[in-house]
């Protein structure tokens, strides 16, 4: 018995991947961008260029953000893990050319996030989805995380200016 599919019948389903296809691809050259920048932010730290780090490394976190293209717990451990690396990074700078940045409780709450995601226990057997009640304290965490990155480079861009 041969199956028959016929074109038309294919066409719904292309704008679905065209969609998944873009944004993979945007996300994919947003952590292009940001890669070059924190590697651009690394040389001129180990220089002694502390505001030039801090100008890139805000392009980097302007640039941060979830893989949309593969959200499993790992990819979001890297994630978080990329990002507290950036915040560290910015703080050191800082703290590098004497200004004094504060990041201890934003930092705390990335950490924390990161490890709900980090453990497996977390999550609906053979899912990616988190149970319940890890699921509740993350939507919360996720809130107080764009606060506090919302403050954090309120606090940087002053820097900068």
């Amino acid at each position: 018995m041969a199956v028959s599919i016929e074109w038309k019948e294919l066409l719904p389903w292309a704008g679905t991947f065209v969609a998944a296809a873009v944004a993979s691809l945007i996300w994919l050259a947003r952590r292009k961008k940001e890669a070059k920048e924190f590697r651009d932010a690394e040389s001129c730290l180990r220089n002694g260029q502390y505001l030039d780090c801090i100008r890139h490394l805000s392009k980097a976190d302007e640039k941060w953000a979830f893989n949309v293209a593969n959200s499993t717990p790992k990819t979001i451990v890297r994630d978080f893990d990329r990002l507290i690396a950036i915040v560290e990074m910015i703080t050191d700078a800082a703290a590098k050319s004497g200004i004094s940045l504060d990041s201890e409780e934003f930092l705390k709450l990335l950490k924390e996030a990161r490890g709900i995601a980090s453990d497996k226990s977390h999550y609906k057997f053979g899912t990616f989805t988190l149970k319940k009640e890890f699921a509740a304290k993350a939507g919360q965490l996720a809130s107080d995380i764009s606060e506090h990155r919302s403050d954090f480079r309120a606090k940087y861009s002053k820097l900068l200016a």
